[in-house]
């Protein structure tokens, strides 16, 4: 019976020892988890960082483009301004209200003219 009671004694010894090391495995694990949890974290971060870098290469060469496309139309515009800002020759128009008698004199010597040039054109004259 001695015997029997030291087998039974070792063996919940043994399975103690088990459960024991089953702890450590499963908190092993847990470890194990989470450090495979910050590294893709870490890798995560450096994806983000790769995509910022990039898309802010890909911002500035767009700008640069939209200078260079936008570039003629600018020193146009410079041009023009320029041009707005130098006074240059201005032309001038005057009208005159009826009621002078000269005016009507010559668009009536005008029309006779008119009418004499059309019958010479034709041949009667």
């Amino acid at each position: 019976m001695q015997a029997a009671l030291a087998n039974q004694q070792a063996g919940l010894s043994g399975a103690g020892l088990g459960l024991q090391g089953a702890g450590v495995l499963g908190n092993l694990a847990q470890q194990r988890q989470s450090l495979g949890l910050a590294d893709v974290g870490a890798v995560g971060a450096v994806g983000e960082q790769q995509q910022a870098l990039q898309q802010r290469q890909l911002e500035e060469a767009y700008a640069r483009f939209i200078e260079q496309r936008d570039f003629p139309t600018q020193q146009l515009n410079l041009r023009l301004a320029a041009l707005g800002a130098t006074p240059y020759g201005q032309t001038t128009t005057q009208t005159k209200t009826g009621g002078e008698s000269g005016s009507s004199l010559a668009a009536g010597l005008g029309g006779a003219g008119s009418f004499l040039a059309g019958l010479a054109a034709i041949g009667t004259f």
